[in-house]
Parts: structure tokens; C-alpha cells; sequence
């Protein structure tokens, strides 16, 4: 999760940086070692196995790591390596970027350590923070005092908006459950219409609108849905896992 607001930091305002940020991750790594393998690449807010989720992109991630599609990103904006710290050329004038993570996760503070390095590699100084979850909620919720942020997401009922309202859509909509202070109208009327449409054609245009906009300007960084792993006795008849 990207704190998007420029009252905290004016740098991760811009979605051209978030864009890069998206380059900097090493996803297809982060599944093979903090996830052992259970894990799948996560294309946008709507996660596999939902409707919909064939309008983002075809369900194919829009990005993947590609540190020197980063660096060209952060050129371009303007981002340049300008500030010297140990004999090492940074970005955004020296300032760090803070990766929070729930203390205790393994797999997070696993994926901090993978990004911490590649930011490193692109010239942004970046911190790993570790917080118990009480009071990295009140961080999120309470404060704008935050950069990044790893956190998760679970189903509630079987339909997109459950993921693509709390995530994308403003708190002028009454969505942006993670705080992240991103807001495009557009974005939030397509939300809205795929919301109450009963037509399914209508609500697959919406979000296809609506993902063609926001991955262009990402509040988060999309990583990675969970494969879980159920066993149970060969005498067990007429189970399916839900």
C-alpha cells in the first residue's frame, strides 16, 4: 500500500513514481522465497477467480521488476541522482522512503528486505519499520505518518467490489479503506457504476475503464494472491474446498 497523500510525501504523490516503484519490486523472487512457491501473481484489485478479473489487462500483471524501466521512469519525471550520502547518489533529495511491516510476519519482513535492496540499486534511501499490528493499524487509520505499507486482504462475498471499492475508490465515495488518499474521479464514477449495475456488460466496461486509469497512477503495489494448501484423511468423501 502506497501512502499517495503529498502532505506526508510530495514524492509518492506522483503516480509516476509509484509507477516506478511497481518496476522496483521483485515479484516472481518475492513468491519463490517469502512464499515458498504458494503464490501467484496479482494483476490489479480484482483478485483471480472473481468476475471481472479478465478486464485488467487480460488478467496479466502490468508490471514486472525491471529496475532499469525504473530508473528511465525517474529520469523522465525529473528524479534525478542528486544528493550524495556515503559517497552514493540518491533521488528525492536524500529523502528515505519507510517500509512498515506487521512485526512477526516473516514472509513481509522478507519482501521489505528484497525491496529495501532493489530501491538501493535505483538510488532511493528506504527504511524497514516494524510495528505490532494494533499500532500499525492506528498508523494507517489515524495518522498519514507512513510511506509504504505491506498488508493483505481477504474475501468478504464473491463479487470484485469487495476488493476494487476498498482499495481504489476515494473516501470522497466512501472507499480508500487503506488511507492511501488516492483519488480520480473518473476512477471513482466508473467504481460507482460497476457497483450498482446489474448489466454485467456495463459493470465489465466500468472496471476495465477504471484499471486502465489507476494502474497508470498505482496506489499500491499488486504482488501477490495466496495459494493455501488443505489437507485432510483419504477417508474424507464429498469435501471441496471453497
Amino acid at each position: 500500500v502506497i501512502n499517495t497523500k503529498a502532505s506526508n510525501n510530495e514524492f509518492l504523490a506522483d503516480g509516476e513514481v509509484r509507477k516506478a516503484l511497481s518496476y522496483a519490486f521483485d515479484y516472481e523472487t518475492a513468491i519463490d522465497t517469502a512464499w515458498n512457491g504458494y503464490a501467484s501473481r496479482y494483476a490489479g484489485a480484482i483478485p483471480n477467480g472473481m468476475p471481472y478479473f479478465d478486464t485488467q489487462n487480460n488478467g496479466v500483471p502490468y508490471y514486472n521488476y525491471d529496475l532499469a524501466q525504473a530508473e528511465q521512469i525517474l529520469d523522465a519525471a525529473g528524479y534525478t541522482k542528486t544528493s550524495e550520502f556515503d559517497d552514493v547518489l540518491y533521488r528525492f533529495n536524500g529523502t528515505t522512503i519507510r517500509i512498515f511491516y506487521n512485526a512477526g510476519n516473516s514472509e513481509r519482513e522478507m519482501m521489505a528486505m528484497m525491496f529495501r535492496t532493489a530501491l538501493d540499486e535505483i538510488g532511493i534511501l528506504s527504511s524497514i519499520i516494524a510495528e505490532g499490528w494494533p499500532q500499525l493499524l492506528h498508523r494507517m487509520y489515524t495518522t498519514d505518518d507512513w510511506d509504504l505499507m505491506f498488508i493483505g486482504w481477504g474475501p468478504d462475498y464473491n463479487d470484485p467490489d469487495d476488493y476494487i471499492f476498498p482499495f481504489i475508490a476515494s473516501s470522497d465515495v466512501n472507499g480508500d479503506t487503506y488511507n492511501t488518499g488516492y483519488k480520480n474521479e473518473t476512477v471513482d464514477e466508473k467504481l460507482l457504476e460497476g457497483k450498482y449495475s446489474a448489466d454485467p456488460a456495463v459493470r465489465a466496461a466500468a472496471y476495465k475503464t477504471a484499471y486502465d486509469i489507476y494502474i497508470q497512477e498505482p496506489p499500491f503495489i499488486f504482488i501477490q494472491q495466496r495459494q493455501y494448501i488443505r489437507p485432510w484423511r483419504d477417508w474424507v468423501q464429498n469435501y471441496s474446498y471453497n
